[in-house]
């Protein structure tokens, strides 16, 4: 048997990354002079999310191009103050356990994620999972092109055969790429203490651990 993991990465394979998202988000409407902030519960519900819907949340009605500035400031911030980054994050309990359990049994395994390639191998080098996820097995999908993780998704299955297509994510996009898929499955995760999202996935978990299940 033969099972492609497919994992999100902010919420699931990290954790902490919120406090830096706020502080970076703030001091960017702050350096470009807005008045608007988000609130800890903001950065909760949007987690997740392209940045750019972060401020189409907060800043409701304004063009594009606005929006997308501020997400580009957002990046930019980010990658020049790393320091914010690692001072927040840290890799989720047992990630690195069940990430090499897949590896050892044969499975193979991608991440893909609302970010840019930049941030992406940012991230990744964060929580130190580079080695799980070698080049061609992490994805961006917030480069500008349009492709949403389920086209990034689809497209890497194209010419590939697996037994199951196992989706491990906290919201429910990551839930959805699976679900046209007849050996689709679906694993909602969330932090001990969180909520899960509002979605329905074939399983809801709270440690990494579950996953194994399908290995």
């Amino acid at each position: 048997m033969s099972n492609l993991f497919v994992w999100d990465f902010h919420g699931v394979l990290e954790e902490g990354n919120e406090r830096a998202v706020l502080d970076n988000s703030n001091n960017v409407l702050e350096s470009l002079g807005y008045g608007e902030r988000f609130s800890e519960e903001d950065i909760a519900s949007l987690y997740g999310k392209k940045w750019r819907e972060y401020f189409e949340y907060l800043l409701p009605g304004r063009e594009e191009e606005e929006y997308l500035h501020l997400e580009k400031s957002c990046v930019e911030y980010g990658l020049n103050h790393k320091e914010v980054i690692y001072k927040y994050i840290s890799p989720t309990p047992h990630s690195y356990e069940v990430l090499e359990k897949i590896l050892e049994t044969g499975h193979s395994q991608i991440l893909i994620s609302n970010c840019g390639d930049t941030s992406l191998r940012a991230f990744i080098d964060s929580v130190q999972i580079r080695s799980y996820f070698p080049n061609g097995n992490s994805f961006a999908a917030n480069n500008g092109d349009g492709r949403s993780k389920k086209n990034i998704l689809d497209d890497y299955l194209k010419g590939k055969e697996f037994d199951k297509v196992i989706t491990i994510g906290d919201s429910p996009g990551d839930i959805e790429i699976v679900s046209h898929l007849p050996n689709g499955v679906s694993f909602l995760y969330s932090h001990p203490g969180k909520t899960f999202r509002d979605c329905d996935p074939d399983y809801k978990i709270k440690d990494l651990r579950n996953v194994l299940r399908e290995t």
